[in-house]
């Protein structure tokens, strides 16, 4: 089963879990898992539409996904997904 980690910024929208544990074979429906059981992190990682918002970065393993296709990119049982939040400044 594939696996989410939630940067610590999110984990309290996520009962304060560091992983969690996915079902799906693709990342939108491994998100979709996710709000199921933790509501409160649809709106902090996806957009109205569904996308997720421009301020994060998507991972599989150690693959950055672009954005416009992270919603349909296959999973694999044994795929990490990690959420980075972008950080502005200078």
């Amino acid at each position: 089963m594939p696996t989410l980690r939630i940067p610590e910024a999110l984990r309290r929208y996520a009962g304060g879990e560091v992983v969690l544990q996915v079902g799906g074979a693709a990342v939108g429906a491994a998100l979709a898992d996710a709000f199921a059981r933790h509501p409160a992190l649809r709106i902090r990682l996806v957009d109205e539409s569904g996308r997720v918002h421009p301020h994060l970065a998507v991972f599989r393993n150690e693959e950055q996904l672009r954005r416009e296709d992270a919603d349909s990119a296959a999973l694999g049982p044994d795929d990490t997904l990690t959420l980075l939040i972008a950080v502005d400044g200078g």
